[in-house]
């Protein structure tokens, strides 16, 4: 009788524990693809510390969880077992939620203002860019803050961090014309790991011009020599951030710094193929995730708009199998060329997937007639869920380890 009565004792014990650890371990055995072997350990194999405390249990798991997620990177880089629920989510989510996921901006300061911060709440874009205003030995705080504001997906945190010339954050690493075949490598994977750690899930940070003119101002920027091999390498060695090629169609027959306006290419498809294409061509093999759009005329793409606003040059990339996130150029450092709305407008309607504005003042204005410019039906329903797609399979590579604890475990 003694026996029994301990023994329903014990089950009643067991079932309380099991009853509030049930939801956290539930959500981890979602992620079968992750050995997930401390999730089978019996009650009774458990310490009595343990057993005594579903809490410290629950902390326990978290922490086995994150080194699982963390293992199976090492072996599977980006191929997370979590996964959304893509048409759910896009059924869910109202025309401004999802014009808002188009747009990528920039913002004053180390710390959020008060009215930055009720923008990102209230609109919810698509991401930030980080530039040297914003970086300080707070950028942790800084990201961490950024991406408490969004309610459903994280933010892209991007940043222009080629190393050499163009740096947000200081490094050692050398820039891309110095690099040889063999370094490559080891140098993009440590500023990827660099930036991976500061929580920077996007980089701006592969050139994929080719010029021999040293007075061009894309010339310090550049890789010299075997430059289609150098930047599959670049790709293929980086796993921990987004990486982006820049700036198609390249900046290799014109000498006109595209800050300053928007520059035109004349040679002829041929000779553009057999030169400066192959890096971006030859990159869609390699993997990256992003292409950056330049303010650049190729007559033989679009004798009339450059490809930051032209429908046949996005076409292009699309028939080559490009399927993966196009990005404009800036598109401020072509607001004296044109009416900035009217680009906005242009921009959209040429199917780029995110569009970047790094220093507008009217952001809200921006982002309020995109959605009007949608809702009035310039771009159709099956156009914008297949561009939010595109993000949200870029979104789903970046929740993970920290990311992934942080908003779902944690929260």
């Amino acid at each position: 009788m003694v026996q029994f009565l301990i023994t329903e004792r014990q089950k009643k014990i067991e079932n309380a524990f099991f009853e509030t650890t049930r939801a956290t371990v539930a959500q981890m055995k979602y992620y079968d693809m992750l050995d997930l072997w401390f999730l089978k350990t019996p009650y009774h194999e458990l310490d009595s510390k343990t057993q005594a405390s579903p809490e410290s249990y629950i902390k326990n798991i978290k922490e086995q969880f994150i080194i699982a997620i963390q293992n199976y990177q090492l072996t599977n880089p980006w191929q997370l077992p979590i996964e959304l629920d893509t048409e759910k989510l896009l059924s869910s989510m109202s025309v401004q939620e999802k014009v808002a996921q188009l747009f990528i901006f920039g913002f004053d300061g180390t710390i959020l203002s008060p009215w930055e911060k009720s923008f990102l709440q209230t609109y919810q874009p698509g991401g930030v860019i980080l530039m040297g205003k914003n970086i300080s030995e707070e950028l942790l705080w800084l990201i961490q803050d950024l991406q408490s504001t969004q309610q459903v997906l994280p933010l892209f945190v991007s940043i222009d961090q080629e190393g050499g010339q163009v740096k947000r954050i200081d490094e050692e690493l050398p820039g891309q014309p110095y690099l040889s075949l063999e370094s490559i490598c080891d140098v993009y994977k440590s500023r990827a790991k660099a930036l991976d750690n500061l929580w920077v899930n996007m980089n701006f940070g592969i050139v994929a011009d080719i010029t021999e003119d040293t007075g061009s101002f894309i010339f310090p920027r550049v890789f010299q020599g075997e430059v289609s091999a150098k930047v599959e390498q670049a790709v293929a060695c980086t796993h921990r951030t987004l990486s982006t090629l820049k700036h198609f169609p390249g900046h290799g027959w014109t000498a006109l710094d595209t800050h300053q306006g928007i520059a035109r290419l004349t040679k002829t498809q041929t000779e553009r193929e057999e030169a400066d294409l192959q890096p971006f061509l030859s990159w869609i093999w390699a993997e990256s995730d992003l292409i950056m759009m330049g303010h650049l005329i190729a007559d033989f793409l679009d004798p009339n708009n450059p490809a930051t606003l032209s429908r046949p040059t996005n076409d292009f990339l699309r028939e080559q199998w490009f399927d993966w996130l196009v990005v404009t150029d800036d598109m401020l450092m072509i607001r004296s060329n044109g009416n900035q709305l009217t680009q906005l407008e242009w921009a959209l309607t040429a199917g780029n997937d995110l569009l970047l504005y790094v220093w507008a003042e009217n952001k809200s204005e921006i982002l309020d007639h995109a959605i009007e410019f949608v809702k009035d039906g310039w771009i159709t329903e099956e156009d914008l869920n297949q561009r939010l797609r595109r993000i949200l399979e870029k979104k789903q590579k970046i929740i993970g380890m920290d990311d992934f604890v942080k908003l779902e475990l944690i929260r």
